[in-house]
Formats: structure tokens, sequence, C-alpha cells
């Protein structure tokens, strides 16, 4: 598992393996494929500027997983 999948169950307190099945729940709800297609869909930006959008959706992200932890 890389490292900076463990950084966000380390902060909400959560198991990596919850956070691995939120993130696939996200990619089927969204209908994308890989965590660069997530992450632009989330944000709201295309592909093409997803380096720009990364703070944008890593912040939606966060919300989306502590929603998520909270059920």
């Amino acid at each position: 598992m890389r490292a900076s999948l463990l950084l966000f169950p380390r902060e909400l307190g959560i198991s990596p393996r919850t956070v691995e099945k939120i993130r696939a729940q996200l990619m089927e709800r969204y209908g994308v494929h890989n965590a660069v297609a997530l992450m632009s869909r989330i944000s709201g930006m295309p592909p093409s500027a997803r380096f720009r959008a990364l703070a944008a959706g890593a912040a939606r992200l966060m919300a989306a997983l502590r929603c998520c932890a909270g059920r």
C-alpha cells in the first residue's frame, strides 16, 4: 500500500481498508476507473487541469471520507 493512503486513516482514526472501500465506492458512484479521474471528477475540473485541482479535490475527498466515516 502506498504511504499516501495511510495519511487519511491516521488523521481520521480509521483503518486503511476503510479508506480503500470508500474510495472504491466513490469511484463507482462517479463512474471512474482510477484515482486521477476521481479527483478530477470531484473537483469539477477536466483531467488536464488535475494539478491545479489537487488541493480542492483533496479537501473534498477528506470531507467525503469524514462524512462516510461517521456512518
